[in-house]
């Protein structure tokens, strides 16, 4: 069984969470919900009128982190909907990792199982976790 798996990040690095995704689903991970197509799709979250956005946030929450088994929080710009998700999965069990240069995401610092300085190590380490469940 391949893991589910939901990517936290902030949406003013939509083409880094793209790429990570498209990854995560070419070692044969399962994206819980895919946030970024909804975000090309709409715009810019700030644009967007509240019947809308809100549930696409909720979303993020119930049918990405809720159904995932592991959170990859990518650090680097800071985001209120990524704090919440790394909330959500601390609350929920769930486990997290932190990718990228955490030295200002102490949050993510203090929940995450484990830490990755770049995203080429954290799909190296999900990709052994893959072919362990083989």
């Amino acid at each position: 069984m391949t893991p589910n798996v939901y990517v936290a990040a902030s949406s003013k690095e939509l083409a880094r969470a793209e790429r990570f995704i498209a990854r995560i689903r070419a070692l044969g991970g399962t994206i819980t919900h895919d946030w970024t197509e909804s975000m090309r799709r709409l715009g810019p979250d700030t644009l967007i009128d509240d019947a809308t956005l809100l549930p696409e946030l909720l979303a993020d929450l119930h049918e990405g982190v809720a159904k995932s088994d592991l959170v990859i929080v990518l650090a680097g710009l800071t985001s209120e909907g990524r704090a919440v998700e790394l909330g959500a999965a601390w609350g929920l069990l769930i486990e997290v990792w932190g990718v990228g240069d955490l030295a200002t995401s102490a949050w993510v610092r203090a929940i995450a199982k484990e830490e990755f300085a770049t995203d080429d190590e954290a799909l190296s380490a999900f990709e052994q976790r893959v072919r362990a469940r083989l």
